[in-house]
């Protein structure tokens, strides 16, 4: 069977764990019973995590208590009743979190969290799965990556160096429209032209760019 996936282009699993209730007990499971690389997240000792490409498999891991995901997605500390508490949580890198945002919408599903720019500067949409996950498409600048997609073609390269200038434009207009400042934490905007396909020669007018689009006085 072929389903329409216009608008869903999903590149890879942006991170996964469990949504905890207890974080002694499971910090005893994941931690001292089965040894992952799991560490406090600086300045939140309740979230850990491992690093970035740490634990083979997932991009990221980590133990998110049930109280900080019901503030993620209702600005609250307690779960509501009226929807299944979930187990787990998974995001997927998703290439235009626009287009996929309105793809989950045009299937009826209820959104829990609309498109919306994270402080770290990650942008997502997060719903439950059928199953009972807390799901959520993103748009990580700090994962993405040429080499982490398939291997290109100079063609196909070019065309990617094209999407991660879009995105970044994008993540840097919605945090000037947002009110947000330009740099946030560890200057995630940079990397990405840092990292991206696009040579050296380029970034100067991408920067160019994302300055005359957001109206930066920063650039």
């Amino acid at each position: 069977m072929e389903y329409d996936l216009d608008g869903m282009d999903v590149l890879f699993v942006a991170g996964f764990g469990p949504i905890t209730q207890s974080a002694a007990a499971s910090r005893d499971f994941y931690v001292a019973a089965l040894g992952l690389p799991l560490k406090p997240m600086p300045g939140n000792e309740a979230y850990l995590l491992t690093e970035h490409d740490a634990l083979g498999g997932v991009k990221h891991f980590a133990l998110w208590p049930l109280a900080q995901a019901a503030r993620s997605c209702f600005d609250a500390d307690s779960w509501p009743d009226y929807l299944p508490v979930p187990q787990a949580w998974i995001e997927f890198e998703v290439r235009d979190i626009d287009s996929a945002t309105d793809a989950l919408k045009a299937r009826g599903y209820r959104l829990l969290v609309d498109n919306r720019i994270e402080p770290w500067g990650q942008t997502v949409t997060r719903l439950l799965s059928p199953e009972g996950l807390l799901a959520g498409i993103t748009v990580t600048p700090r994962m993405t990556s040429v080499s982490t997609q398939w291997p290109m073609t100079a063609v196909s390269a070019a065309a990617a160096s094209r999407t991660k200038i879009s995105t970044s434009l994008k993540w840097a207009r919605k945090r000037s429209q947002a009110g947000l400042p330009f740099f946030s934490g560890k200057a995630l905007g940079p990397k990405v032209f840092k990292r991206s396909a696009a040579s050296a020669a380029l970034r100067p007018l991408a920067w160019l760019l994302v300055c005359a689009s957001t109206a930066s006085t920063v650039c």
